[in-house]
């Protein structure tokens, strides 16, 4: 009897092993599984990329090179030795020093903020350092929003649920360190008086730091009938927060962001005006849009966010959708703003789905936003429209510090009838009059998410995801170094070594089992 019950014992360890230490992939049921959103950043020669991977469970990879691209290290799991829940979150870096802060807002744990540090530009990081935990409301969820360094201060942008009604909920905090993100001080409230906020945004210029945040003027207005209310308050170099000036009202804006050039502030979003028709649903009298103006906004402040100037309509009215109860079939969205010296691009798609379509549109400002030129339409290759999934900023876009005139693009693009996707950059030397295009598929192998940076020598890099691999997409890594005419061969980013030592994460689960097994063995040969 002895032998069988060591027999069932070996048996259930082995079965349990085998279980647990072989390879999983495509899950069933799940929408996307792989390499998701990659990010690059870059410092001087210092390049980073940061990408999420799931399958078969959620992990964080960087990636990290000192020669400007040239080569690169190995990839480094940045959730395999930390003993928190792991999330996609944001990373910031200054010199040599590398900060990556997430969020863990996963039950039977109070919500909470964490960070490691790199001292050595990514090669070892440090144990995770608590940001904050909110014990007061059990179930009141984080969101990290942004991360800022400079020098040895660290600052931690956060924000508590925003729907949870008229509590004293919805309120944006910053978290700041002076040490170098080994401790934090108590949060403090950005956005003390209002509860109903949304679409946090940040920009930096020089030492400044703005924030915007959106709330609707009345609490109790009728749906789509709601003006919003544009919050903007400064931080400087030292962490100082500035006064909250008072708010901009805007006729049911959407999605409003934010850029700066030293005082300058430009806003951008979108302006939805819905005309609403009363119809009757199995006898109810229901509210639906009928009709439905909607145009790309833009507004301009030269005193640090104090006043704004009239809004200028940057899209006309090409989509003004008046089919009957067919409104929403039309959308504006994803408006962005980017500064270089004097010129302003503003980028937006839109969305008509009775068509199937999405479309990409970019502008431009070289006199600081004072006046724009019209708008280019970036359809080329007779692809059937942009494609937003998974990503926040559907179009890529950064100038070389070399030229205000010379700018970059890069989006996702798909073919419905080949049901394949394709990276595509674009490049324009006259301010965003005219662009070339080039399809970056064939040569660098990136299909989807493609996201760049420059460097400080006019290097163009690039990130993004490829589709097609048995176990999900892989993230890629390619650059120029002639100013976008032409990319070098992808990197799969996910096939590098990974630098730390192999461990053996399932050694003390088997371990645990086979102790279970040997106490149940003796209780049940006791019992005898």
């Amino acid at each position: 009897m002895k032998i069988l019950y060591l027999a069932i014992i070996l048996i259930s360890s082995c079965v349990l092993a085998a279980v647990t230490i072989s390879p999983v992939h495509a899950q069933v049921g799940r929408v996307y599984f792989g390499a998701l959103q990659p990010q690059v950043t870059v410092s001087g020669n210092d390049l980073n990329i940061i990408w999420q991977y799931w399958n078969p469970k959620n992990s964080v990879y960087m990636v990290t090179s000192n020669d400007s691209g040239t080569t690169l290290g190995d990839k480094i799991n940045l959730s395999k030795n930390s003993m928190t829940f792991f999330s996609f979150g944001n990373m910031a870096s200054s010199g040599n020093d590398i900060y990556y802060a997430w969020e863990n807002n996963t039950l039977p744990y109070a919500p909470r903020l964490f960070l490691m540090k790199s001292a050595d530009s990514g090669i070892t990081f440090s144990k995770p350092v608590l940001v904050v935990s909110h014990d007061r409301y059990f179930n009141e969820a984080m969101e990290l929003d942004k991360l800022l360094v400079s020098g040895n201060d660290v600052y931690v942008i956060w924000s508590t649920d925003r729907s949870a009604g008229d509590r004293d909920f919805g309120t944006i905090f910053l978290s700041k360190s002076t040490d170098g993100g080994l401790d934090f001080g108590r949060p403090i409230p950005i956005n003390s008086n209002d509860t109903n906020w949304s679409d946090l945004e940040t920009a930096t210029t020089g030492n400044k730091t703005y924030f915007l945040w959106q709330s609707i003027v009345n609490q109790t207005c009728l749906l789509g009938q709601c003006d919003s209310q544009i919050h903007i308050r400064s931080m400087d170099g030292n962490g100082k927060l500035g006064d909250a000036f008072s708010p901009l009202v805007l006729s049911k804006a959407e999605s409003v962001k934010i850029t700066a050039s030293d005082d300058n502030v430009y806003l951008t979003g979108v302006i939805f005006q819905p005309n609403y028709a009363s119809v009757n649903s199995n006898g109810l009298k229901i509210l639906t849009p009928a009709t439905s103006l909607q145009w790309v906004f833009f507004t301009k402040s030269s005193d640090g966010g104090a006043t704004f100037g009239n809004l200028t309509n940057l899209s006309g009215s090409r989509y003004d959708c008046t089919s009957s109860g067919m409104a929403w079939m039309c959308s504006l969205g994803n408006a962005y703003s980017y500064v270089s010296g004097r010129d302003v691009y503003i980028t937006w798609v839109a969305s008509n789905y009775t068509a199937n379509d999405r479309e990409a549109f970019l502008v431009n400002s070289v006199d600081g936003g004072n006046t724009f030129g019209r708008a280019t339409k970036l359809d080329p290759f007779d692809l059937d429209g942009i494609d937003c999934e998974h990503i926040g900023q559907c179009i890529s876009i950064q100038s070389p510090l070399a030229s205000n005139d010379t700018v970059y693009l890069a989006w996702s693009a798909y073919d419905i009838h080949s049901n394949h996707g394709a990276a595509i950059f674009a490049k324009s030397t006259d301010g965003g009059k005219t662009f070339g295009y080039s399809n970056m598929t064939k040569s660098t192998g990136i299909t989807a998410s493609p996201d760049i940076a420059v460097g400080p020598n006019g290097t163009v890099y690039l990130a993004g995801t490829r589709s097609g691999f048995p176990e999900g997409s892989h993230a890629f890594f390619a650059k120029s170094t002639d100013g976008g005419d032409s990319f070098g061969k992808g990197i799969d980013l996910d096939l590098l070594p990974e630098s730390q030592a192999p461990e053996f994460p399932f050694a003390i689960p088997v371990l645990l089992v086979g102790i279970v097994s040997m106490i149940t063995f003796y209780r049940i040969r006791n019992k005898k």
